[in-house]
């Protein structure tokens, strides 16, 4: 994922889950693809992820949230994961979804594995060579 962020949606109780790669804090402008691609950006991707799982029969109030990702790259100049996560976070908070787990940050890219039969989530850093459990 690099510095990008996996946001999952979560209903355990329903078995109804929503996932996004975000890599962009802000959509801007519809000529940035937002219409076509909101799972890119931060400021609309909880919004989408949202009434995609209420749309899937989801109770609003058992919605969480799991955020993993947003390694910083040393080799970057822009500071873009730490504007990822507090743009993901300030959209949480506004549509009164409370993140359970959050895994973000490091130097390390990471890539993710999540199980919902088992509600699990693995994790494995570039430099590893196998997922290991982390939920």
């Amino acid at each position: 994922m690099g510095s990008g962020i996996a946001l999952i949606l979560q209903d355990k109780s329903n078995k109804i889950y929503a996932m996004s790669h975000i890599v962009e804090p802000k959509s801007l402008a519809v000529k940035n693809g937002s219409s076509l691609f909101p799972h890119r950006y931060a400021d609309t991707s909880v919004a989408v992820l949202l009434d995609n799982i209420l749309y899937h029969g989801a109770n609003r109030e058992k919605v969480e949230a799991i955020v993993v990702g947003g390694a910083n790259n040393i080799y970057e100049q822009n500071k873009v994961f730490q504007e990822n996560i507090d743009t993901i976070k300030k959209e949480l908070f506004s549509h009164h979804i409370k993140i359970v787990r959050e895994f973000l940050g490091g130097i390390s890219e990471r890539s993710i594995v999540y199980d919902t039969k088992k509600n699990s989530l693995y994790l494995k850093k570039k430099w590893e060579s196998e997922f290991r459990k982390v939920i």
